[in-house]
């Protein structure tokens, strides 16, 4: 259940409520983050033989959220490349697109 986006942004706080009627479980695509705040969207499930398993973590975007939508919510963070690479290290720490929210459960 999503109900609070990571960092609340007016553009997204109207996708980002409650997601509990979601009866579609497949994946609108993935964000792929590695342990350095890399990232980038793709379709499927990254693997690469020479890198450790979970190395690189493919997180699912649930439906209503889309690989496009969270590519803008990345790149407009208001904050710095640092700033920005840890959120993303958070998002691959706790393995969830939204942390804030695994932690009030």
């Amino acid at each position: 259940t999503y109900k609070v986006p990571f960092i609340v942004s007016r553009r997204y706080t109207k996708s980002c409520q409650s997601n509990t009627n979601n009866t579609d479980n497949n994946p609108a695509g993935y964000l792929h983050v590695a342990p350095d705040g890399d990232w980038w969207t793709g379709p499927e499930l990254f693997a690469a033989k020479h890198l450790q398993p979970d190395y690189v973590r493919s997180i699912p975007i649930i439906p209503p959220h889309s690989i496009e939508e969270i590519e803008d919510w990345i790149e407009s963070m208001d904050s710095s490349e640092e700033e920005q690479r840890e959120i993303l290290r958070t998002i691959y720490d706790a393995k969830t697109l939204f942390p804030m929210d695994s932690k009030r459960e």
